[in-house]
């Protein structure tokens, strides 16, 4: 089995150097103002969104498309191979795509492993108007938002930093 790293922008290259990656999912919108980074993995994702709910003067909010591709990416990566998710503050874009590759793809214990990835860090924020639409796409309503919305009301601030989740039950 696999395992999912979650990161912010600054530490892509940290993790690039720890790891091999052989998928990967960056997400960057017109707002944040930085380019895509150089990822060395053979299958990468560039998806362009902000950080927001909806789109307007403050940016573009992901589409129907957007999570459709990344629901198509994360079943061909299947859990086999490390999977590196990030956006630039790796607290909102990146949990939520990492949650929607955890239920694109056919894994036991759905539930807990989801419960396992969040726990990684307590000041995730997953970015609910993506996992509204995943939901949909995936046909699992409350299956993502839900489980995100316990961890927005547990958060507290914390140093942001990257954090690795192994498709086994244990978490590193």
């Amino acid at each position: 089995m696999g395992s999912i790293t979650i990161a912010p922008l600054a530490s892509v290259e940290a993790v690039q150097r720890r790891q091999t990656i052989s998928h990967a999912i960056s997400i960057l919108g017109a707002k944040d103002g930085v380019n895509f980074p150089i990822i060395r993995a053979p299958h990468v994702l560039q998806l362009s969104f902000d950080d927001v709910g909806y789109t307007s003067a403050f940016g573009t909010a992901a589409t129907t498309e957007n999570i459709s591709d990344l629901i198509e990416f994360a079943r061909i990566w299947a859990g086999k191979g490390n999977l590196l998710v990030h956006c630039k503050a790796g607290t909102s874009r990146s949990p939520a795509a990492a949650m929607i590759a955890l239920a694109s793809i056919d894994i036991p214990d759905f539930g807990d492993r989801l419960a396992h990835l969040l726990a990684l860090r307590n000041y995730y924020r997953p970015n609910t108007t993506m996992l509204r639409i995943a939901e949909t796409l995936l046909h699992k309503k409350g299956a993502l938002i839900d489980p995100a919305r316990r961890t927005i009301q547990d958060a507290s601030p914390q140093t942001v930093s990257a954090a690795t989740f192994k498709l086994t039950k244990t978490l590193s």
